[in-house]
Order: structure tokens, then sequence, then C-alpha cells
């Protein structure tokens, strides 16, 4: 089987549009959360995936959006509450009812291997930060899975261990290592075969919606390599 598996949308309607060709040559979709915050076209998105068929977990963005902010325990800067409070104040009741209803974490058996689909960690499902430099193979060792994807950072891995696959896709909204780009990733589940994909999207766009909500320079932080490239 082969799943296409996406992060952190993150609001980008932009970004999020240009992975559809993708969809009709794959089995399964998974978006491994993080679909609202920081961006503004929250709707859109969220009908996308719901349109197309996505299995969808919550990620701490969603968290926010659910709980309320003033509860959460760690600090959030104005970025974030600008698109949390952004995608308060228009998200419809289907799509806010939706998003509640969201698994942290999804499971499955395909082709004899066991796939497990979390945003943050398998240990933390929401909050945990997994980057490659900092991977311990020997803590995923001990589960009882074959694939694990994994969001939350922004940015791609991939570690392959004793036939085991642990994997980041990267962002489709806002990529941290790859910026300007959508980042997605297609897993084989016979073979194991991660296939890394990287596209370009009208970035310019997304950015005008940030500001015509009312966001302000912070905007450009993970755009501002490709910006200074131009």
């Amino acid at each position: 089987m082969k799943i296409l598996v996406c992060s952190d949308i993150h609001g980008n309607y932009e970004a999020l549009k240009s992975i559809v060709p993708y969809l009709s040559d794959v089995d399964m979709s998974v978006c491994l959360g993080d679909i609202v915050g920081y961006g503004c076209a929250v709707n859109e998105c969220i009908d996308l995936l719901r349109d197309s068929g996505f299995k969808c977990l919550q990620g701490n963005h969603e968290r926010y959006l659910i709980e309320g902010m003033d509860g959460q325990k760690k600090f959030l800067n104005e970025s974030v509450r600008f698109g949390i409070n952004i995608a308060d104040s228009i998200i419809t009741d289907c799509n806010r009812e939706w998003l509640a209803g969201l698994p942290v974490s999804l499971g499955y058996v395909v082709d004899k291997r066991k796939i497990l689909f979390v945003h943050g960690s398998p240990f933390d499902p929401i909050d945990e930060y997994v980057y490659d430099n900092t991977f311990d193979k020997d803590r995923f060792s001990c589960l009882a899975y074959d694939i694990v994807a994994l969001g939350h950072t922004h940015r791609e891995f991939k570690q392959f261990f004793d036939g085991k696959i642990v994997f980041n896709p990267g962002s489709i909204g806002q990529a941290r290592d790859f910026e300007g780009k959508v980042c997605f990733s297609i897993i084989d589940t016979e073979s194991l075969e991660l296939t890394r994909l990287r596209l370009p999207y009208n970035y310019e766009s997304h950015l005008a919606l940030s500001f015509k909500y009312g966001g302000g320079k912070w905007i450009y932080k993970h755009f501002q390599t490709i910006i200074n490239q131009k």
C-alpha cells in the first residue's frame, strides 16, 4: 500500500492544494495534525482534507483552538496567538466540531506491518518534538511498530533501523528546512521505500492573506531565506 503522509498545514491553502494531483496515486492519505494555526485559510484547508478523504489527527494547534490558549502550560507567542484567534473567529461550526472529534493517534496493520501515526511522538502524541539530531534509537526500538510517522517540527527526517522506519514528512504550510516549499512523503508499506516530495507554490499569496487579516512582520520568519534569494 502507498500512503501519502503530510503534516503542519497551518492554514496554508495555497500550499495544500498543490498536493491534490498526488492523491489519486496513493491508497490512503494521512495528515498528522496542525491543520490550523499561523495561516488564515482555515476552512478551505479543512474542507479539502475532508472532501479528499484524509485520515487526520489533532496537533498542538488544534488543542489550542479546542481548549483555549489561556490554560496552556507553554508560552504561546504572538504568531501562535494570531493564528488561533483567526481560526476561532472564522471556522465554521461544522469544521470546529470535526476538529474536536479527531484522534491524537492512529494505528493500522498494513502489509503485515504495524503503523503508528502521531503529531508529536509515540510517547507524547501532541507536544514532544523529535528531531533527527536528537533521535533516540533505543527508545523507539522498544515500540511494537514497524513504521512510525510523526510531525510537529516542520522538518524532514528519516531513521531506518532493525527493519523499522521512523520519519517526519516535513511541513506542508510552513517548512523550516526547505522554506517556501510544500514538503510531504509517500511511504510504500510493503517495501518501506520512502519518497520525499518538495514542491514550489505561491507563498506570496499565502503571506498576503495573513497581512490582510492583520498579521505582523513576523509572518516573514520562515520565508525569509527564499525571499532573500529573489
